[in-house]
This record gives C-alpha cells, sequence and structure tokens, in this order.
C-alpha cells in the first residue's frame, strides 16, 4: 500500500506542474425542431458551454397535427367505378349515373386542386370486374402487378410534362372525356341513353364490379407517390358491391369482399352513388371504420362515406364541403417569438431565431424550457389564431456524449494564455531562459487592439510587473520579456523576481473587467545543466479494473491543465518520469513510446505514442489492444523506449496486469 501511494503521489507531482493545454470551447447548435426534445435529455460533451444562439424552428406543418405546409401538396388517387350498373346497362336500370357525372367532377376536381397546389400529384383507377385501362394503348399507364394487361394511370405531377407537351393535368382531363350514345340493355330489352369514357382498352370486359384490383392499383400507385403520407388521399366513387360473389377469379384471385379490411390504405373519402338507397353498404362503411383506424397517417382519421346521387351539383358541393376541405385546407403559420428560461428573441429569418447571446451551460445538469409562439392562418376560412409550444429539456455533460441527431457542435479554440521558449511552450522557467514570450491564442478574430498583457511575479508576494504590448502574428497575439532574479523591483523593462518564485500573465479585454485570462507556471534554478538526468516508470491502477479509477487528486489536476479530454476516468497510467522531481527545471523534453506484450510475447499495444508534457512522458492504457477488444485478465509487459532532447536513448520495462 505505501509503495501505491507513493507512485500515486509522484504522479501528483507530475501533473502538479503541468502546463495548460489548447482545449476547445463548443456551443451546442440545434438544426431541427426544439419540440422534437420535448421531456428529453440530451448528454452533450463536458466541453460544450453554451446554446448557439441561431435556434431552428421547423415549419408549422412538422409542428402541430392537421397542419399543412403551402409546401406539401397532396397525392391523391381517384377510384372510379364503371361498371354496367352505373351505365344502366346491366342489372341496375336507370343507372346509378348514367351520364358520367363522376367523371365531369372529377375533372372540375382536378383544377380545384391545381389552382391551390399546382404541384400536386394525382392518378386515376378506373374499373370494372378488371381495371379498364390497357398499357398496351398508352405507355404512361402502369400495370398492376401480376394482372396481365389490367391498368392504371399512376401519379402525375399536375403541372410537369409528362407526354410531349401535355401536362399531368392535360393527360388525366383527356383520359376522362365522355360522348353520350345510345346503348342496347339485354336484360330490359331496351335501348339506354348513357356516357361512356371516349378511351377504350384492347380487351373486352362484361361490366362486373371488382373493388380488390382497384385499391390493389392505388396502393401500388402510393408507393412511388413524393408527398409524406400524411398528404396521400384515395377518392373512391362507386355504386355498389362486388359482382359476382362466386368467383374470386373476377376479384384479383381474393375474397371479393378482402378490400374492407383497409390494410395498409391512406385516407379515403367514398362516395356511394345510388338513386335509390340512403345508407351504404355494410361492407363500404366496414373499409372505411378500418381506414381510419389503420396507423397509416394522422390523416386517417378523417376518412368518411357519404350516400348521394348523381347530380352534378350535389356531388360538387359535397366534395368542397367536406372532402376538399380536409384536402387542400392550409394553415399557414409563422413563429413569431421564441424564449429559453430567461432570454426572448424576435428576431426570425432563414427559418431560425436569433438571440442576443448564447444560452449559458454552466452547469452538469442545466434545466431548459423552450417556449416558441406561432400565428396560424387558415387560408381558406381566413381565421386567424396564435398558438404555442413549450418543450422542457435537459441538458447533462458527460465524457464521450454522442449527439442525437439534430444536434451539432460548433468549435472554437478556447481562449487562453501560454508561455515560450524559443518557440516551443513551456510549463517552467528556469535560470538559463532569459528571454520569454507570452502568446494569447483564441481571440485573434474576435479583437482588434491594442492587446496589454501583464506579467507579474508570485501571486502574493509581487515585486514586479510588467505592461506588454501584444502584437498580431498568425493566429495569436504576442510579446517577449527579459526576466532576471532580482530581490528589487527596478525599472527597466525586466522582469524581476526571486529565485523560487512564479510568473503570472494576465489578460483583460478592459481595464477592470472581471472577465479576465491568466496563466502561470513555476520557477526554480537549475541546479546542474549539464548534470545527466535519470528517469524511471511508475504506474497507477496496476493491476488494471474497470471498478478502479484514477485518484480524485490526481483527475483534478488534469481538468485543471485541460487534459482531461485524452484520457478516461479509470485508465491505467504508465509515466516516466525524473527520479529526481527537481529535474522539471532542466527544459529537457522526452520523446517516447509503448509497446505491451502478453506473456506469450503476443504483441497486445504496438509502439502507440506516449504524451511528453514539461519533461515527463505518460500512456494511458484501458485494458484493450490495438483493435478496440477488451484483453483478458492476467499479466502483461510493458516496454517503453524513449530519448530526450539529446538524442540520448532510454529503455525501461514494467510488469502490468489486467485483474477482469
Amino acid at each position: 500500500m505505501h509503495n501505491r501511494f507513493m507512485k500515486i503521489r509522484a504522479l501528483y507531482l507530475i501533473l502538479f506542474f503541468l502546463g495548460t493545454a489548447t482545449s476547445e470551447v463548443c456551443e451546442l447548435s440545434i438544426n431541427t425542431c426544439p419540440e422534437n426534445f420535448s421531456d428529453q435529455t440530451i448528454e452533450v460533451p463536458q466541453n460544450v458551454t453554451a446554446i448557439n444562439p441561431k435556434i431552428h424552428v421547423c415549419d408549422v406543418g412538422y409542428v402541430f397535427e392537421g397542419v399543412y405546409s403551402s409546401k406539401e401538396p397532396p397525392s391523391i388517387m381517384f377510384i372510379i367505378d364503371h361498371s354496367y350498373s352505373m351505365l344502366g346497362l346491366g342489372n341496375t336500370h336507370p343507372g346509378n349515373d348514367p351520364y358520367g357525372m363522376r367523371f365531369k367532377v372529377t375533372r372540375d376536381l382536378i383544377d380545384t386542386v391545381y389552382s391551390r397546389f399546382p404541384d400536386a400529384e394525382v392518378g386515376v383507377v378506373i374499373f370494372r370486374e378488371v381495371l379498364y385501362l390497357d398499357h398496351r394503348n398508352n405507355a404512361l399507364f402502369e400495370q398492376l402487378e401480376g394482372m396481365g394487361e389490367q391498368s392504371f394511370l399512376p401519379l402525375l405531377q399536375l403541372d410537369k410534362k409528362v407526354n410531349g407537351n401535355k401536362t399531368g393535368i392535360e393527360v388525366i382531363k383527356e383520359l376522362l372525356q365522355t360522348d353520350t350514345s345510345i346503348r342496347y340493355n339485354e336484360k330490359y330489352m331496351r335501348n339506354v341513353e348513357c356516357s361512356d369514357l371516349i378511351y377504350k382498352p384492347q380487351f373486352s370486359t362484361i361490366g362486373n364490379t371488382n373493388i380488390n384490383n382497384a385499391f390493389d392499383a392505388a396502393l401500388q400507385a402510393m408507393r412511388s407517390a413524393k408527398n409524406p403520407k400524411k398528404r396521400q388521399f384515395i377518392i373512391f366513387l362507386s355504386d355498389g358491391e362486388p359482382h359476382p360473389l362466386n368467383d374470386n377469379s373476377q376479384h384479383g384471385n381474393k375474397d371479393p369482399f378482402f378490400f374492407q379490411k383497409g390494410t395498409n390504405t391512406p385516407a379515403t373519402f367514398t362516395v356511394y352513388l345510388s338513386n335509390t338507397e340512403t345508407t351504404p353498404p355494410q361492407s363500404l362503411e366496414l373499409m372505411t371504420k378500418n381506414i381510419q383506424t389503420n396507423n397509416y397517417s394522422e390523416s386517417n382519421k378523417y376518412s368518411a362515406i357519404w350516400t348521394l346521387k348523381s347530380d352534378y351539383n350535389s356531388l360538387m358541393s359535397l366534395f368542397t364541403s367536406n372532402i376538399l376541405g380536409t384536402i387542400l385546407t392550409v394553415v399557414s403559420g409563422t413563429p413569431t417569438s421564441i424564449t429559453i428560461n430567461s432570454q426572448s428573441s424576435l428576431s426570425y429569418s432563414d427559418n431560425s431565431f436569433i438571440l442576443e447571446k448564447p444560452v449559458p451551460l454552466p452547469d452538469l445538469h442545466t434545466q431548459l424550457q423552450f417556449t416558441i409562439k406561432y400565428h396560424l392562418i387558415n387560408q381558406v376560412s381566413g381565421e386567424q389564431k396564435d398558438t404555442l409550444t413549450i418543450s422542457n429539456i435537459t441538458i447533462i455533460k458527460k465524457d464521450n456524449a454522442v449527439l442525437p441527431d439534430g444536434l451539432t457542435l460548433i468549435c472554437t479554440e478556447e481562449a487562453h494564455l501560454a508561455f515560450y521558449y524559443k518557440g516551443k511552450q513551456i510549463s517552467a522557467a528556469t535560470d538559463t531562459m532569459k528571454e520569454i514570450e507570452i502568446r494569447l491564442y483564441g481571440l485573434s478574430d474576435k479583437i482588434n487592439g491594442p492587446v496589454k498583457i501583464t506579467i507579474t511575479n508570485g501571486d502574493h508576494t509581487e515585486t514586479d510587473k510588467l505592461t506588454l504590448d501584444a502584437e498580431p502574428k498568425n493566429g495569436y497575439w504576442a510579446q517577449t520579456f527579459k526576466r532576471t532574479v532580482n530581490e528589487k523591483a527596478i525599472i527597466d523593462r525586466i522582469l524581476q523576481h526571486r529565485a523560487i518564485d512564479s510568473i503570472i500573465a494576465t489578460y483583460q479585454s478592459k481595464p477592470g473587467n472581471r472577465d479576465s485570462l491568466r496563466a502561470s507556471i513555476p520557477f526554480s534554478m537549475s541546479s546542474n545543466n549539464n548534470q545527466s538526468i535519470d528517469y524511471t516508470v511508475v504506474t497507477v491502477n496496476n493491476p488494471y479494473s474497470e471498478h478502479n479509477r484514477i485518484p480524485d487528486i490526481v483527475l483534478a489536476e488534469f481538468r485543471k491543465a485541460k487534459l482531461d479530454g485524452n484520457f478516461k476516468a479509470n485508465s491505467m497510467v504508465i509515466s516516466v518520469v525524473p527520479v529526481n522531481s527537481a529535474s522539471v527545471s532542466s527544459g529537457q523534453q522526452l520523446n517516447g513510446t509503448v509497446t505491451i506484450f502478453d506473456v506469450a510475447k503476443n504483441i497486445i499495444i504496438s509502439n502507440a505514442q506516449m504524451f511528453s508534457v514539461s519533461g515527463r512522458l505518460f500512456y494511458l492504457w484501458d485494458g484493450r489492444d490495438m483493435k478496440g477488444n477488451r484483453v483478458a485478465s492476467g499479466t502483461y509487459t510493458a516496454v517503453l523506449k524513449y530519448n530526450d532532447s539529446q538524442g540520448k536513448k532510454y529503455t525501461g520495462t514494467v510488469r502490468v496486469g489486467v485483474k477482469r
């Protein structure tokens, strides 16, 4: 126990005199909706000191349910029944829509969609016992997978040219053109006036009703929709149920009522057209209820079904009041203010608020409350209202923290002072160093000058004081000063100090400003600069165990020196130190590597570079090999090869253990 304490004390002496290392300070940048982190705890690295004053705020469509941005057009599939019962040519006479009002209304609805969203996507499925469209006479048509020539018109962007000089809206409206003619109804043995599509497939049909294939086609089309699920809709116009019921081959080889499950189906608005019925069939009602609750998107709850006679004005009124109101209603919004704890801002541009200053994160745990106010406008009704979101977020500083998506770090070199001798940073001064340079880092892009740095000796026994006018260099400000050992202050632009003393540098941006930078190095007389130095190898946390941590007193010195980012708290420390701790002032600089072998002479760590600080070397081992794998319990050999600034080479060996 006594030996282990002496090793820890030796390492403590090493660290006590280490100079301040250059480090970074970072601000946390929020690049997504703050609401995404509501009631969450976010871990950030220890060097995060504040939240960047530029706070991203999302479009209202991403924040509020049921609010759609004008940047979010819809994707709409029309499913249109074209069975004989619609025309009055089958078992139903007169037909439920003999003059094709469903096609005329669809054409006019698409005009309305286009006026609000020119970049909306619209596709069309027309069906009987098969899909009515045939890809062989129109290259734009897409085949229904596994159903031969049966095809549908996939989603087309209305304002985009898709066929020579024709836009999507022109192609769709041309497909839906009808003409009126006299047809013969064989069952009733009479001529019937009805409107039929001008378009005809190359295959023949018998006019039955296959709803399964119609919905399969719509879902296949939606797989390529460019708009999010909450902006995908189906409009279904039909006059009945599947027919015939005894032949699954006419229903996509499925149960004729398979469609009513509503699986993986977007929000669907169904219009049941009938001359006689006032309520829809049970299968269509069940389908609607299943679609409402299938979790496809937040819009599915708006799915609904209506029963109506085929009348143009009635149909248009229904669509305008009940269906397009949901699909096309756009509530736009603008964020108006943000408050983070007590700091507020009204400055909003480029989807971000700009605060006057960063939001500080001074503690290991910081509680933040984001309050964002929005002004919403219904573009259809003109209604306006104000609303807000409140997001409570906890920030925890932690070593090796991994940021979640939407957060990044903006890091800069921390402002600090450092002493240099002959171009190399020093952490201690000796009497051989007649002229020393002081440098100010981290503020070169923030100050224009003048920069005055005060040099004194001693914390409580000041005998002299110099005020230096620093000059701008490449990335820092610097000035040199001379020093000498003298008990009496002399006004000669040379720092006078004692034989055992310290040299202190201070920078203040403004006189009297509490915020200042300070650095100090110890001074001692070199006992014999030509004397060779003996070194020894010491360890801490040997044998290594994941439960053993570096002593707090050592950890505190690492943090004071701003080196804590270079080690893990439960590492083993392997160090090269002078036998005589006074040799710290010799000016020697070491360079070395460490290689670790197992008992079979297999290499575990190969020529790992050791940290060289103030005449000492150290290496931190976490019990893992070069590939990052944990090594087994046992005894290992660490071979240290190092040399000093005069080129003298040394080799040291130490046994180290791992205990799992």
